[in-house]
């Protein structure tokens, strides 16, 4: 999901389908659409984001580090490991800070290499 603009968000419970439209800046995680850079190579998009994980909260990754954290809480709320957006945006945050992301993205590069 961006975060420089309103989302819209379809969900469908028990056959019922119901839409909002997620407004990034009713969670403290707006950023203007200027932060993003030009395109990025794979290999710059891998710093980017392991910058992200590790708690990296300098202007530089200010869009990437909210979108991370809109993503997540979405996820989280939808998913029921949350009853609210804003409480997964508490969990993002916090998981950030305690680096669980970059320590999982570890853990699954350590099962790919060899002896």
């Amino acid at each position: 999901m961006p975060v420089h603009r309103g989302s819209f968000v379809f969900t469908i419970k028990n056959g019922e389908i119901d839409s909002f439209i997620l407004k990034p800046e009713e969670y403290g995680l707006y950023a203007e659409e200027a932060k993003l850079n030009k395109p990025l190579s794979a290999e710059e998009q891998a710093e980017k984001i392991t910058a992200v994980l590790a708690g990296d909260e300098s202007a530089d990754t200010e869009y990437e580090r909210k979108q991370v954290i809109m993503n997540a809480a979405l996820r989280y709320y939808l998913f029921g490991y949350c009853a609210a957006i804003e409480e997964g945006v508490q969990a993002a945050e916090k998981q950030l800070k305690e680096k669980a992301g970059l320590e999982a993205l570890e853990r699954w590069k350590a099962s790919f290499t060899r002896p």
